[in-house]
C-alpha cells in the first residue's frame, strides 16, 4: 500500500490516533510507513508545528500527575517529550519561580507512600532469594570447616562463596577465642589493647599493653578482663 493515495477514511483515522498517541500513531497505520504519515500529517494541518495540541484529558491529568510526583511525571505522556511536559506545567503554572529568579524547574520529591507497594510474587521472590543465599551460605561454611581450599575449585562463583565462608568461620574462630574476648571486655570499657609478638629462639611470645600496663602475658590479659567485668 505504501505510494497509494490517501482515502479519506484514512485521514480519519490518523486524525483520530494522532490526537489519542501523538507521534507514535506514525506507526499505528497499516501499510503506511511512518514517514508518509508524518508528511501527510502536516498536508492535514494536525500538526500544529510539529507540536500535537494537549487536550483537556491530558490537562487534567497532567495537573493530576504533578501534583503527586513533580517532574517525575514526564514519561507519563505518550507522543510527548519531557520538555513538553514541562513547557505545559509551566503554562498552566504548575511550576512555582521565585520573583527576579532565573525560570527554572522545581522538583517536586516523590513521597514514600505514593511508591506501590510490592506484589505477593515480589515479596515471595524476595524471601526465596534470601533463603537460597543462606542455603549457599550454610554449605560452604560446612565445606570450609571440612578442610575444602577455597582456592582448589574451579567455579569462580564457588570459590568467592568458599572465601566468604572462610571469613566468618575466622570471625567466629576469634570471637570464640578466650583472648579475643577478653580484648572485647576491655575495649567496651574504652581501654586500648595493643597485641605485640616476640620472636626468640624459644619460639614466638604474645605481650599485650592494656591502657598503661606493658608486657602482659596472655594470663595478665585474661585477669584484667575478669576484674575488669567483675
Amino acid at each position: 500500500m505504501n505510494g497509494a493515495a490517501w482515502t479519506k477514511a484514512d485521514s480519519e483515522r490518523l486524525r483520530t490516533l494522532y490526537a489519542a498517541h501523538g507521534k507514535a500513531a506514525f506507526a499505528m497505520m497499516p501499510g503506511r510507513t511512518p514517514g508518509a504519515c508524518h508528511a501527510h500529517a502536516k498536508r492535514l494541518g494536525i500538526l500544529q508545528r510539529n507540536r500535537v495540541l494537549w487536550t483537556a484529558e491530558e490537562d487534567a491529568k497532567l495537573d493530576r500527575l504533578w501534583a503527586l510526583h513533580g517532574w517525575g511525571c514526564r514519561n507519563s505522556f505518550p507522543g510527548r517529550t519531557p520538555d513538553a511536559v514541562r513547557s505545559r506545567a509551566r503554562d498552566r503554572g504548575l511550576i512555582a519561580e521565585r520573583p527576579g529568579a532565573t525560570p527554572r524547574l522545581r522538583q517536586k520529591p516523590r513521597a514514600v507512600h505514593d511508591a506501590p507497594p510490592p506484589t505477593d510474587q515480589a515479596i515471595a521472590a524476595q524471601r526465596h532469594s534470601a533463603a537460597v543465599r543462606r542455603g549457599l551460605n550454610a554449605k560452604a561454611i560446612a565445606k570450609v570447616k571440612a578442610g575444602v581450599d577455597p582456592h582448589s575449585v574451579k567455579s569462580a562463583a564457588e570459590r568467592d562463596a568458599l572465601l566468604f565462608a572462610r571469613r566468618i568461620v575466622e570471625a567466629e574462630q576469634r570471637a570464640a577465642c578466650p583472648v579475643e574476648q577478653a580484648k572485647t571486655v576491655l575495649r567496651r570499657r574504652y581501654v586500648p589493647v595493643v597485641s605485640m609478638a616476640y620472636t626468640a629462639k624459644g619460639g614466638r611470645t604474645d605481650r599485650y599493653q592494656v591502657g598503661n600496663r606493658l608486657n602482659l602475658t596472655e594470663q595478665d590479659l585474661l585477669a584484667l578482663a575478669a576484674e575488669v567485668a567483675a
